[in-house]
């Protein structure tokens, strides 16, 4: 039986909104005395090349709990240049809280706040952009480990997750994409600390090119999919601790270019 749950706390989460965003400039600091050893697994430099004049470079930082804690991108798209910077907050249990986008030239960005029933059990999701609430209904179908994120507007998000609650498929309205995954080797992500709850916020995010960022997958991706389009993961290279340091993405459409990762864990 699906739970649903509508926005409506709207007064609660602007105060929260105006407390936190009052706090950012604090949390940064705190942020830079948080800090993992380097030598923990974790990837903190991803360079991706699209090799269709497009280049993306990520840095990673995570917390002493191995959860990400900022995200920051900038691409180079054909000479168009964007930067964003996300930034992740949790509660003393762990649980993420909430997320700041920000598109860092523009100085826009969006919000997006959690709320949890009992340990981490996560009941609701509100969005805010330009500090305006959106309106927005978030169901949790509890037995077959699924979340769907609606918005007014008619977008539609849904979340798949596997036996082990990492991505096994991602939802934009009516298209379907599914990954086809194995523990055989480690994932991009193996050895963070990724919730579920970071996993919507990162197709909300990522839903027109869910794969960027692995998918934040703990598992080795094998292949993924949506209608008559297919993509594998070939040319894999791994460090001595069996950590991807390499690998690309080959469409099964033709004329279509492979997409490289390089991976740095230091």
């Amino acid at each position: 039986m699906k739970q649903l749950h509508t926005n409506k706390s709207l007064l609660v989460y602007v105060l929260i909104f105006w407390i936190v965003g009052c706090s950012k400039e604090n949390d940064k600091s705190k942020i830079e005395e948080a800090g993992v050893e380097k030598e923990t697994g974790l990837p903190h430099q991803i360079t991706i090349d699209y090799n269709d004049d497009q280049t993306v470079a990520y840095t990673i930082a995570y917390n002493g709990a191995k959860q990400i804690l900022t995200l920051e991108m900038y691409r180079d798209s054909g000479g168009d240049r964007y930067h964003t910077f996300s930034e992740f907050q949790y509660d003393a249990n762990g649980n993420l809280m909430a997320v700041f986008f920000e598109d860092v030239p523009n100085g826009t960005g969006y919000e997006m706040f959690f709320t949890y029933t009992g340990a981490d059990t996560l009941s609701d999701v509100a969005v805010f952009y330009g500090g305006s609430q959106q309106d927005t209904e978030f169901l949790h179908d509890v037995p077959n480990h699924r979340y769907r994120l609606n918005y007014d507007m008619g977008l539609s998000i849904t979340l798949g997750f596997d036996s082990d609650m990492n991505i096994g498929e991602v939802g934009v309205g009516e298209t379907q994409l599914e990954l086809v995954t194995s523990n055989s080797e480690k994932g991009l992500f193996h050895e963070a600390d990724i919730s579920t709850t970071m996993l919507l916020w990162y197709a909300n995010t990522y839903y027109l090119n869910p794969s960027e960022l692995y998918f934040l997958n703990k598992k080795n991706i094998i292949s993924y999919g949506y209608g008559e389009y297919g993509f594998t993961y070939e040319n894999e290279v791994r460090n001595e601790n069996g950590q991807l340091v390499g690998f690309s993405v080959v469409s099964d459409s033709e004329g279509v270019p492979p997409v490289d990762y390089s991976i740095d864990y230091d």
